[in-house]
């Protein structure tokens, strides 16, 4: 009986340690990131990062991918990326080899959507829409493998079409 508690405790203790909570501070003893590091100590799970401001900057997940030919941890799943003035700067998945996956939107700091991408395999492909700062369409078109393709068209601030070009 003995033994059995000794090999529990064990167990236990090397579970509750497998990933240990980890913060960083700014000099100012503002928080400046906090998440949970793996054994090998690289990120993995939910890490937060905040401004000096105190203010949310980004927050996503991790998955350790350390192998010898890729050395860093890997971003996937939801990520939400923020402006200083706490407005949403960007939101959009990474895939299980972090790289962009599906739909990605970036936003000015007025909260006006700035960009919208499609992602397949970490390249744009699809349909591609630019908004100008005031929510005019500014240009429209589709990717292929992050490069343009097919028509393409330019509008200025007004919304008035300014230009058509093939790609």
């Amino acid at each position: 009986m003995k033994m059995f508690f000794s090999i529990l405790f064990l167990i236990i203790n090397q579970c509750s340690f497998a990933q240990k909570e980890y913060k960083t501070f700014y000099e100012e003893g503002k928080i400046k990131e906090i998440g949970r590091r793996a054994k090998s100590g690289f990120k993995i799970g939910t890490w937060k990062t905040y401004y000096k401001s105190g203010q949310l900057e980004n927050i996503g997940n991790f998955k350790d991918a350390h192998t010898e030919s890729s050395p860093n941890e890997t971003r996937i799943g939801l990520w939400k990326f923020y402006h200083q003035n706490g407005k949403l700067y960007a939101i959009g998945r990474y895939d299980q080899k972090g790289r962009f996956a599906g739909k990605w939107k970036w936003f000015y700091d007025n909260g006006q959507l700035s960009v919208f991408w499609k992602h397949k395999k970490g390249a744009i492909s699809g349909v591609s829409k630019r908004y100008h700062r005031n929510g005019y369409l500014k240009e429209i078109g589709k990717y292929k493998k992050d490069k343009k393709a097919g028509e393409w068209k330019y509008y200025d601030e007004q919304g008035k079409l300014m230009k058509t070009q093939i790609y």
